[in-house]
């Protein structure tokens, strides 16, 4: 349902639309979730995603920071939608944030890169999730709960 709501909340998402025009459907999917794990893993239930974190001076904004108490757990860095990520991937943005955390998650709100600091000490995507292909968010969107999803 959590995946649903938020396929929904963003179906009339376009090509052209500002990486900010749908950031807090993308905050509400991303708290849902934590949620969600922490009824199974309590050790969620500790975390905090901040949206629009202070500034870290020389290294810049992250749209989302991960926290556990005090503690910096990770970054999630959100783009338009359709950007080539994996280009992103090794921009000096993403190099700076590295600075500051080796736990990044990018996203175009379809899309979602773990990208964590390989031994060479290039930023390297570790793990990817594909919700759906952005012409296929409209359909997947209006399907009934279930029967659109492949596991």
């Amino acid at each position: 349902m959590i995946l649903q709501d938020y396929l929904k909340s963003i179906k009339n998402m376009k090509e052209n639309d500002r990486e900010l025009s749908h950031r807090p459907a993308l905050e509400n999917f991303l708290k849902a979730l934590k949620d969600e794990l922490s009824l199974k893993h309590k050790e969620f239930e500790k975390l905090n995603i901040n949206h629009e974190p202070k500034s870290r001076e020389k290294f810049g904004m992250p749209d989302f920071e991960v926290t556990r108490a005090d503690m910096l757990v990770g970054l999630i860095e959100n783009k338009r939608i359709n950007t080539d990520l994996e280009s992103i991937v090794q921009s000096e943005q993403i190099a700076k944030y590295m600075q500051i955390k080796n736990n990044i998650i990018l996203t175009d709100y379809l899309h979602f890169y773990l990208v964590r600091q390989n031994d060479k000490n290039q930023a390297e995507i570790i793990q990817e999730c594909k919700i759906c292909d952005f012409n296929e968010l409209k359909s997947l969107a209006n399907a009934k709960s279930g029967g659109a999803f492949r596991g």
